[in-house]
């Protein structure tokens, strides 16, 4: 889950420039972007951690019966997929049932931020199950070989 808070978190930064140089934020005044950037940290990096969860979840539940050396890489980024686009499509669906939506809200809410959130889980799952892929076996593997190889020397 802090994996995926700290990306979307900055995901939420790098789409706050866009929205500077297209003239949709207010004009420069330090404290209303500072304000402005500390909210756009926030709601993206809540909104990543659970994204996050729902990944994990998905794992636990879908995948649990394969060792990591058997995962499919599509099937994984599949999950990360699954696990982008449920957020912001869930956040969709209660802003409509509640009442606080309108069409432009539906189209950004309900289509175009899942399927962006949706990509950028897919693309982080993927580089997720490569790191896992290459890290070691055991940490005592990596620490220990050389200094039990050098006392057995002795």
């Amino acid at each position: 889950m802090g994996i995926w808070a700290a990306a979307f978190a900055l995901i939420g930064v790098a789409g706050l420039i866009p929205l500077y140089a297209l003239g949709e934020l207010r004009s420069f005044e330090l404290s209303g972007y500072l304000r402005t950037l500390v909210g756009s940290v926030v709601r993206w990096g809540i909104g990543g951690a659970g994204m996050g969860f729902a990944f994990a979840a998905a794992l636990l539940l879908g995948e649990r019966r394969h060792a990591l050396n058997e995962l499919s890489g599509k099937r994984f980024a599949s999950w990360g997929f699954v696990a982008g686009a449920i957020v912001p499509a869930g956040m969709a669906a209660t802003l409509m049932l509640t009442g606080h939506s309108s069409s432009a809200i539906n189209l950004r809410a309900g289509w175009i931020f899942p399927l962006v959130c949706g990509v950028f889980g897919a693309a982080l799952a993927a580089m997720t199950l490569r790191a896992a892929r290459r890290a070691p076996v055991s940490l005592d593997e990596t620490v220990l070989a050389p200094v039990l190889s050098a006392a057995a020397k002795k």
